[in-house]
C-alpha cells in the first residue's frame, strides 16, 4: 500500500479520505533532518513548510511532492527533478480566501477595529465610540496590486465593488479588466493608499518592497502582504514605521 506523508496534520476530512487509498503519516517535527528521515519511505509527500533538498537524496519510492497551497517556495524544485520526483501545487485554490482577508484586513485598519474592541471592552461605549471618529472608508482610495494571478485578479474585483481607483504591476501585462490600469512599479507605490502584494516569492521577489519603495509611499498608506514576508525589507518596514 503507497505512503503518503504529510508535513502536517491534514483537515479530517481530508486525511479520511485518503487513509481509504494509502497510508498516511505525518511528520514528528519541521526541522530538515526530521523531515528527511520521515520521508524516506513516502511515495507522496504533502507540503506545508519548507522541506530541505536532502529529503530527495535517500528516498527510492518517492514519486511526487504535492504542495498543500499555491506558492513552490517550499519545496527546492531542482532537487526535486534531478530525483525525478514530480512537482505540483494548487494554484488559485484560496484565492478568494486570501483576497477576502485583504480586505478585512484593511477595513480592521481603517476602521481602527482593535482599538474599538478593546476600549468597547474594557472601558465601555463612550471610550470605545471616541475611534469612530477617526475611521475612514476605503471607497475613494486608489489600491495598488503587485501581482495579478489568481489572487490579484479576485483582489482587483472586490477592490472595484468598494468604489476604489485599480493599478497593477505584474510580469506580464495580459489582458487587464475593464477599470484596472497597468502602471509602473515605483509609480504604483508612490500613488497607491492601499498596497496590496500578491506576488509569488522568487529571486526577482525577494526584498522587492525594499527601503527606496517603503519610504516612497504615502504616510498614511496601507500595505498588505498576502505574498510572502521576505518579499518586504522587514528591517527598513520597521525603520519606516
Amino acid at each position: 500500500m503507497p505512503l503518503i506523508f504529510s508535513t502536517h496534520p491534514l483537515h479530517p476530512r481530508a486525511a479520511s479520505i485518503l487513509a481509504t487509498h494509502a497510508g498516511f503519516s505525518v511528520a514528528s517535527a519541521l526541522d530538515a533532518e526530521t523531515l528527511a528521515s520521515e520521508a524516506t519511505s513516502a511515495d507522496i509527500v504533502i507540503v506545508r513548510a519548507p522541506i530541505p533538498a536532502a529529503l530527495f537524496e535517500h528516498v527510492t519510492r518517492l514519486r511526487a511532492v504535492i504542495r498543500h497551497g499555491a506558492g513552490l517556495d517550499m519545496i527546492p524544485v531542482e532537487a526535486a527533478t534531478r530525483a525525478g520526483v514530480l512537482v505540483a501545487n494548487v494554484p488559485g485554490v484560496n484565492a478568494g480566501t486570501v483576497a477576502e482577508h485583504v480586505f478585512f484586513a484593511s477595513i480592521a485598519l481603517l476602521r481602527k477595529f482593535r482599538e474599538v474592541d478593546r476600549d468597547l471592552r474594557e472601558k465601555g461605549w463612550l471610550t470605545g465610540r471616541e475611534h469612530a471618529l477617526h475611521g475612514n472608508d476605503l471607497a475613494g482610495r486608489t489600491i495598488g496590486i503587485v501581482g495579478f494571478g489568481a489572487v490579484g485578479r479576485k483582489v482587483a474585483a472586490i477592490g472595484g465593488a468598494f468604489g476604489l481607483e485599480v493599478l497593477v504591476n505584474s510580469r506580464s501585462r495580459t489582458k487587464l479588466p475593464d477599470g484596472v490600469a497597468f502602471v509602473e512599479l515605483d509609480e504604483l507605490v508612490g500613488a497607491s493608499d492601499l498596497l496590496v502584494l500578491c506576488c509569488p516569492l522568487s529571486a526577482e521577489t525577494t526584498g522587492l518592497i525594499g527601503r527606496s519603495r517603503i519610504f516612497s509611499m504615502r504616510r498614511d498608506a496601507l500595505l498588505v502582504n498576502v505574498s510572502r514576508g521576505p518579499v518586504v525589507d522587514e528591517a527598513a518596514l520597521l525603520e519606516a514605521l
